[in-house]
């Protein structure tokens, strides 16, 4: 059996949370004040699933970031390498279409093989739209493929649009 290539979704938990929510965690006023928890409805939470070990202790670094818009989606790039220029031309399209870039990230596994995802927000996100945003990021040289995720606060796991 062929093994898969691991991709962003391997490597990255994602989960979209309400409001409601994170005000259930009990967080330190002042933090709730820097995330704006009586501005924003909705908050994106990314954490890498590969634990860093320092000293004795397992721990994780997260990243939870404030949104208005659920759902939230990753479009994932497979390219033979991640260039400045590559990035650029991509983030240029997405900004053109969508509403708010939360974050980027990527790796590569190979010296021919990486991955790179941006993870956004739409206003309206329509199938039209994300069909479009897929095809044009497509086009760059030198994807060799583009997928496209989706968050929701209702649904613990991305799904692949």
């Amino acid at each position: 059996m062929e093994k898969k290539e691991k991709t962003i979704l391997d490597h990255f938990q994602g989960r979209l949370y309400e409001k409601e929510q994170i005000k259930r965690w009990n967080l330190p006023k002042s933090l709730q004040e820097d995330l704006g928890i009586k501005k924003f409805n909705y908050y994106f939470l990314t954490t890498s699933i590969e634990k860093e070990k320092h000293g004795h202790e397992n721990h994780i670094h997260f990243c939870l970031f404030p949104t208005e818009n659920d759902p939230v989606f990753l479009l994932e790039v497979e390219t033979p390498k991640i260039l400045p220029e590559l990035l650029h031309k991509c983030l240029q399209i997405i900004k053109k279409k969508v509403n708010n870039i939360l974050t980027s990230t990527g790796f590569c596994k190979t010296n021919e093989l990486c991955y790179f995802g941006i993870f956004f927000s739409l206003l309206d996100s329509t199938e039209d739209q994300l069909n479009e945003l897929n095809h044009l990021i497509g086009k760059i040289e030198p994807v060799r493929d583009v997928n496209i995720y989706k968050y929701t606060s209702s649904s613990k796991i991305a799904i692949k649009i």
